[in-house]
């Protein structure tokens, strides 16, 4: 990436290359995070006597079976968002070892440097690829949030579009991140 170089990319209109040494002059002068994104203590440390979250669990073990099970799921789906906004998923059948996998290839990739991220950077106008953001603007403070989305052929395919995704965006050190729906 030629910002990483010190050399700002040639823009025709010279805005982003603006917006970029705005951008590149800001975190050179000023070394602190920005307050609307450093939360309280208490906020990020639960006291002792904090209760754990009650959360909504919705079991699709049986919305798998038949068309009863798929309706109980789907009321169970709508109570849950309308209360909490979330839930937790059981009954899928996802085995416990994949999905640990899958969170620790999640974290793998999100522990990567941000320049190797920034290479599977989302294009404008697409939804896959990594993204970083501050976002959720419903807080009085702001989280950092990062995201990284990618497609996935549920019709059955040759099984490889994660695969192909991961290494055609970051190259082939990162194939274990695509096979790990076939751990």
């Amino acid at each position: 990436m030629e910002i990483a170089r010190g050399r700002i990319p040639a823009d025709p209109n010279g805005i982003e290359s603006k917006n970029v040494t705005n951008v590149l002059d800001l975190w050179r002068l000023k070394k602190e995070i920005p307050a609307p994104f450093i939360w309280p203590h208490a906020d990020t440390h639960p006291s002792p006597t904090t209760t754990e979250l009650d959360v909504p669990v919705v079991d699709v073990g049986a919305a798998l079976r038949c068309a009863a099970g798929m309706r109980h799921a789907a009321a169970q789906v709508a109570a849950a968002c309308a209360s909490h906004g979330f839930f937790q998923v059981t009954g899928h059948g996802v085995d416990p070892a994949l999905a640990r996998a899958a969170l620790d290839g999640a974290g793998g990739f999100f522990d990567l440097p941000l320049a190797t991220k920034q290479r599977a950077r989302r294009a404008p106008g697409t939804v896959t690829g990594y993204a970083s953001a501050h976002a959720d603007r419903f807080a009085s403070k702001l989280p950092w949030k990062e995201t990284l989305s990618f497609g996935h052929d549920h019709h059955g395919g040759n099984g490889r579009v994660v695969v192909d995704y991961f290494t055609s965006t970051l190259g082939d050190d990162f194939k274990y991140l695509g096979l790990v729906k076939h751990a």
